[in-house]
């Protein structure tokens, strides 16, 4: 606690300290520390349930760096691990760029009475697996 008026710097005062007792907090090792259905006790609008259905990649990159894990999933640091979910969302939005695109040029072709055969849905089917 500080002095009643304060400390100036420099100043040197004496303060007690209280003797702690043991902090125990529960940490489950080797493991996850919750079941499969525990996004369900939070609700229906659980943060990880929606980012798990509609961005699986965003999610996947967050497990990833809290387990310390790099992009090929092997155990590194955690500089490393940090950038595992900039990677999956630079990976997402290349993803989505690129099935946009193809989406256009279907339209395209569609609009033009061109046949959508497998020259089309090929690379679209390759992207996608």
């Amino acid at each position: 606690t500080v002095p009643g008026g304060g400390v100036t710097k420099g100043q040197k005062f004496l303060s007690t300290m209280q003797e702690l007792e043991t902090i125990e907090i529960p940490v489950t090792m080797g493991g996850w520390n919750s079941d499969v259905w525990s996004c369900s006790r939070a609700g229906f609008f659980h943060p990880l349930l929606w980012n798990g259905i509609f961005f699986p990649c965003i999610a996947l990159g967050q497990i990833m760096t809290r387990t310390e894990l790099d992009w090929q999933a092997r155990p590194t640091n955690k500089l490393v691990s940090s950038l595992s979910c900039t990677n999956m969302t630079v990976f997402l939005f290349f993803w989505i760029i690129m099935n946009g695109s193809a989406a256009l040029m279907g339209m395209v072709r569609w609009q033009r009475g061109q046949d959508l055969g497998a020259d089309f849905y090929g690379p679209i089917i390759g992207l996608n697996l």
